[in-house]
């Protein structure tokens, strides 16, 4: 069952790193290399680098969710 803490709303995007052999990844079919995972309301897409993910939650027109790698007040936690 998924969190309402992790679930974005709608016009919003979430972007997360699934680790290899995380059961997201695996459900993912990236269980090997893990991957970014780009989630809406309505969807997950999984990307193999950052700037693709970023890129990709950017064409939605959406915003990042509170806990989103792309949210202004997480910048200090990147390493890219």
């Amino acid at each position: 069952m998924k969190s309402n803490a992790t679930t974005p709303n709608q016009g919003e995007h979430l972007i997360a790193y699934a680790y290899p052999s995380s059961p997201r990844a695996c459900r993912l079919k990236r269980g090997k290399a893990g991957c970014y995972v780009v989630q809406t309301a309505s969807q997950e897409t999984p990307l193999a680098t950052y700037p693709d993910a970023l890129a990709l939650a950017q064409s939605l027109g959406t915003a990042p969710q509170r806990w989103s790698m792309d949210h202004p007040l997480n910048a200090r936690f990147l390493n890219h």
